[in-house]
């Protein structure tokens, strides 16, 4: 199998990495021509065996074991120029020093996580919160070795600066930011935390989202479900959050350890995502296929068919998608969601202001936060099936872009 990558959405940092960017600033983010609103096959032959999209850039890993990286980080993306400083901007990939050894990657908003064959952990970029693990703040501009150990499996990176991996024997550990008790310690500071130290348990997976805040979901060995970090929104799925589902504000609610979620024990995979109001919102899938949704909804993210404009900008527990089974995959952006269905066709709904649902309305721009507050023309709050391609295999969603392969 030869997975090839298609890639939607918005290109203002280059981050579709098609050779072309828009760059503005920020203070009139508006729509661009250089933005593709179907998904679009990345040219070349070239077969891809992870993928991974940050807020303003992208980087996936080729079949061969290559790391490359495009869009715009200013911490670096990754690699460095002839004249050794670091790239920040590159409307195409750039391939990543480290050789053909790369088998998993996560990037988020300014920062990166890894995974090579052998089981090693290496990180770069920003580093304020200790969250590249390399026990200090400094920033690192290419991928730096995390430690020793070499049995790392899978890896999380989040838009605030919390990091998490998971060990082959099912040990979770975290490190960096905790101004949201996101590290699940139990308590809740502003200090950078810039070493690796383990939740107690034995888990399956782990995902985490937010912007300023985390919320953090981790499906346990038994199957149960756990959350902790940001609650604003009800994105832990505790059944209370601390506004009604008729406000938008996000209001602080900490919880700093792992809570279970319901009663449930057949959880396959869960995924947090943000929204621009820094709440955040969920997604589970059981082991049924079922899709079960909570958080944060005023943009329709939840694919409930409602938003804040019906009254229901939030549900603090989880709520079945459509009709029971027939998901298996999705991923989370800012407010909107990709997923794959079981006969492998690709689904979209939620936010949509820059084209990245993909289903080839460009939507009203990002002209201002109304568009997510009220304007309805950026939303599509119901699942809708995501052009006539099958055979999807993956998915990933970054700020207001996608990537898939097939």
């Amino acid at each position: 199998m030869n997975p090839r990558l298609y890639i939607w959405g918005n290109n203002t940092f280059g981050q579709l990495g098609n050779g072309r960017m828009a760059l503005t600033p920020e203070s009139e983010p508006t729509r661009h021509d250089a933005e593709l609103t179907t998904p679009t096959r990345v040219p070349g032959s070239q077969a891809w065996s992870d993928i991974s999209s940050g807020t303003a850039h992208s980087i996936a890993i080729r079949k061969g074991g290559t790391m490359w990286a495009w869009g715009v980080n200013p911490y670096g993306l990754g690699a460095l120029d002839a004249s050794g400083n670091p790239v920040t901007v590159a409307p195409n990939p750039v391939k990543l020093p480290g050789g053909r050894g790369w088998v998993d990657v996560e990037t988020s908003d300014s920062y990166s996580l890894a995974i090579q064959n052998d089981g090693s952990l290496w990180a770069w970029g920003n580093n304020s919160s200790g969250q590249l693990g390399v026990g200090d703040t400094e920033p690192r501009f290419t991928p730096t070795p995390v430690g020793s150990d070499r049995d790392w499996v899978s890896i999380v990176a989040t838009p605030s600066g919390t990091s998490f991996a998971l060990k082959a024997d099912g040990s979770l550990w975290a490190w960096g930011n905790n101004s949201s008790g996101a590290l699940g310690t139990g308590t809740i500071d502003d200090d950078p935390h810039p070493t690796p130290n383990r939740i107690p348990g034995t888990w399956r997976s782990v995902s985490a989202g937010g912007r300023l805040t985390t919320h953090v979901l981790a499906v346990a060995d038994d199957g149960r479900l756990y959350a902790w970090g940001q609650n604003c929104r009800g994105q832990l799925g505790l059944g209370a959050a601390p506004v009604d589902a008729s406000q938008w504000q996000c209001v602080n609610d900490f919880h700093p350890q792992p809570t279970q979620v319901g009663t449930k024990a057949d959880w396959v995979r869960a995924v947090a995502g943000s929204t621009p109001i820094d709440g955040g919102f969920s997604m589970a899938i059981d082991s049924a296929g079922s899709l079960f949704a909570w958080g944060d909804n005023i943009a329709g993210g939840l694919g409930l068919g409602t938003s804040s404009t019906t009254g229901d900008a939030l549900r603090a527990s989880p709520t079945l998608v459509g009709e029971p089974g027939g998901w298996s995959k999705v991923a989370l952006g800012y407010g909107f969601a990709v997923a794959i269905r079981v006969d492998g066709t690709l689904w979209s709904w939620g936010w949509n202001p820059a084209g990245q649902l993909g289903n080839g309305d460009p939507g009203p721009g990002l002209t201002s936060i109304e568009t997510w507050l009220t304007d309805d023309s950026a939303r599509q709050p119901t699942p809708a099936r995501v052009g006539s391609l099958t055979g999807w295999l993956d998915v990933s969603a970054g700020g207001l872009h996608a990537m898939a392969t097939r």
